[in-house]
Parts: C-alpha cells; sequence; structure tokens
C-alpha cells in the first residue's frame, strides 16, 4: 500500500478475500452511510489498485459489479461516479405479484400561501392520516381486479410468472421500464422529437439518449 491521497479508498482496510467483494462492500456501506455522495468522483482502477496493492482486474471487478448493480456509473473519458439513486427502494409490496408504486411522498411545503390553504382545507383531518400511505387486503383485490381487466382489454395474455406493476402515473412508469431494462450509461436510440419528461427522466438516470434526423415527412434522413 502506498502514501497516495485518492478521492476514496474502503476504510476497513487490510481488505479480506475476496478482495473484489471486500472493495465492492466498502463502496455499498459507504455510499448507504451518505460518505460517498451521488456524483462524486471515484479514483480511476488503475489509482486503486496500486493504493491497495491489489492487481487491476480486482478493482475493475469491483466497479463492474457496482455498476451492474446501479451503484456507479462512467462518463467515458471523465470516470466513474456514484449513481444519484444506487440505494433506494420505494416499493411498497402488496398482494403477491403486484408491487404498488403509487406512492406520494410529501417532504415540504416552500409557498406559504399555498401551505395557508392546504392547512385550512385539510383542518378536520390529522395530518398523519392524510399523509399515511398503507395497503391492505381490499385495495390489493381492487388492483387485482383492474390491472386483469385492464390487461384483456390490451389481449394480454397474464398467466404464469407474469407480475404486475401499478404506478403513480405514466412518468412513475417509465421510470420502472427504464430502470429494469437499462443501467446508468447504457443509449437509447430516440427520435429527434422526444417526450421532454423521457429525457430529463434519462438524464436522472444517466442514460444516454441518440437522436436521430428526421425528413419533413417523419422518416429517418
Amino acid at each position: 500500500m502506498n502514501d497516495y491521497e485518492l478521492p476514496w479508498v474502503p476504510r476497513k482496510l487490510p481488505l479480506e478475500k475476496p478482495f473484489y467483494k471486500s472493495i465492492y462492500r466498502s463502496l455499498y456501506d459507504d455510499i448507504l452511510t451518505g460518505v460517498l455522495k451521488p456524483h462524486d468522483q471515484l479514483p480511476s482502477q488503475r489509482e486503486l489498485s496500486y493504493f491497495l496493492d491489489v492487481h487491476f482486474t480486482t478493482v475493475t471487478h469491483a466497479y463492474d459489479l457496482g455498476l451492474k448493480n446501479g451503484l456507479l456509473y462512467t462518463e467515458k473519458g471523465r470516470g466513474t461516479f456514484i449513481s444519484p439513486n444506487g440505494i433506494s427502494d420505494h416499493t411498497i409490496q402488496g398482494k403477491e405479484g403486484v408491487n404498488d408504486l403509487g406512492i406520494l411522498n410529501v417532504t415540504s411545503v416552500e409557498n406559504s400561501l399555498v401551505e395557508f390553504y392546504v392547512k385550512e382545507a385539510i383542518k378536520n383531518i390529522p395530518v398523519k392520516k392524510l399523509l399515511r400511505y398503507f395497503t391492505n387486503s381490499s385495495l390489493d383485490d381492487s388492483y387485482d381486479g383492474a390491472t386483469q381487466k385492464w390487461f384483456e382489454y390490451l389481449n394480454i395474455d397474464v398467466s404464469g410468472d407474469m407480475v404486475s406493476l401499478i404506478t403513480n402515473g405514466g412518468q412513475n412508469a417509465l421510470a420502472i421500464i427504464l430502470t429494469a431494462l437499462f443501467k446508468p450509461s447504457d443509449t437509447i436510440v430516440v427520435d429527434d422529437f422526444t417526450y421532454s419528461n423521457f429525457i430529463e427522466l434519462a438524464k436522472t438516470l444517466h442514460i444516454k439518449l441518440l437522436s436521430i434526423p428526421q425528413d419533413d415527412g417523419g422518416d429517418e434522413a
């Protein structure tokens, strides 16, 4: 090990075998506890391997594991960074096979006028009750029935191991689809004119969009 200052090194040294898992666990712990913040840059694989006196591929394997699990993202020519949403779970599990993702997280009110009228409107409703989010069997049955009817309308076979996801609007649905199918630093080819919220969502998830120019008729140029 060498006396060389890096933006991050595992706090628990010496490493335990297998070394790549030890590095990954240190990354995970430091992200979870806030030591590493979103978009913090990690040392290059070669720098960290030199500092830890391990083989270059050991660090590569640890970083690859972080990329695979969404903890990290890379930018070509710049390096490896901490993903902004690497360790998070906003899923509320309801009935088996149905994940309810329609949660509204009310954290703050910044507009004093809005705050006043909201307080007036809910004066007779306990705030805890208003903001509480939970599922129960009756809701699960409703979700299950609504989902079944919707799939029947779309002629989608829901037999077998299919899992239904209920979201609080189209943007949440897009977020689930993108995080399920892609990882940070992936590239999606899109039309030149693309849904603006999709563009912003891709930026948030660090997914690159490559636009294809079109002619006046809407065909690829």
